[in-house]
């Protein structure tokens, strides 16, 4: 009888690690293609064309983005999608940080004018999936975003003209995304 409670919790823990497993792979594992190989598999109407201006490095996992009134390119750096920070993480009720993150908001340049991104800033760091950007700010403020960062519709603001955000301050929310 012994031996049969044994096998028994052998084969149950079998089919929980089994199903752990499962749950660890909710995105299709592939190769990466190169960027000269994504764009060649756009089609775009006769007399448009596909210009590569930002790659990884300089962003990851990009989910959204929007350019500026001074044509810099603002994207949500969404590196831990699909997998939220768990409320053990936040620095605070409102979810204003998240430790180990590395989620961000980043702002693109072209600097010298080639038509490719020279330069990068983490303008919001910290975050927890942004899924959303809209670059506005405040007249007091040199720049900002509107975002949606879990759990959080939050407005993001640089008072110093840095380019980092100073200012987080909850617009809406908090928005339910529990599982």
């Amino acid at each position: 009888m012994l031996l049969f409670r044994c096998l028994a919790i052998v084969v149950a823990s079998a089919s929980l690690l089994h199903a752990a497993e499962d749950k660890m792979r909710l995105v299709r594992e592939s190769d990466a293609l190169t960027p000269e190989q994504e764009r060649a598999g756009f089609h775009v109407p006769e007399g448009f064309t596909v210009q590569l201006f930002a790659s990884e490095p300089m962003i990851n996992k990009p989910i959204n983005m929007a350019f500026d009134a001074r044509g810099r390119l603002w994207v949500s750096s969404t590196v831990e999608y699909p997998y939220s920070a768990d409320k053990s993480r936040w620095s605070d009720e409102k979810g204003t940080r998240v430790k180990d993150s590395r989620d961000a908001i980043k702002i693109l340049e072209d600097t010298d004018g080639d038509g490719k991104a020279d330069k990068v800033t983490d303008f919001a760091d910290g975050l927890n999936i942004p899924t959303g950007v809209l670059p506005w700010h405040k007249p007091e403020h040199k720049a900002g975003c509107i975002a949606w960062s879990i759990p959080n519709i939050w407005y993001f603001a640089d008072t110093d003209g840095d380019d980092k955000a100073d200012v987080r301050e909850v617009l809406f929310g908090p928005l339910g995304y529990e599982k």
